[in-house]
């Protein structure tokens, strides 16, 4: 039974997390053969000002910059994007 744990800044809507739950059960499914019965996920929502790099919070940048090609691109795409992360195989860190 895989359990998968998605990290996210809080702002997605209901609809873009349960695309995100359907893609990842689907991917799942696919890779490793496994029932979509027995997929667990698991999302935990941080506020913007829970989560920080180089000293910066999240929440300091712009709406239109978090998780964009900006300057803190690897690292809030890693936490906020945390769906591909276990499934691109880097065990979830975000490292690309």
């Amino acid at each position: 039974m895989p359990i998968i744990q998605v990290n996210l800044l809080e702002g997605r809507t209901v609809a873009q997390k349960r695309a995100m739950i359907a893609a990842v059960t689907d991917a799942l499914v696919d890779s490793l053969g496994v029932r979509a019965e027995s997929v667990r996920i698991l999302i935990n929502e941080m506020h913007p000002e829970h989560f920080a790099l180089a000293g910066v919070s999240a929440g300091q940048q712009p709406l239109d910059q978090r998780g964009s090609k900006g300057q803190h691109n690897g690292a809030i795409n890693g936490a906020t994007n945390g769906a591909s992360a276990g499934l691109n195989g880097n065990n979830g860190t975000g490292a690309q």
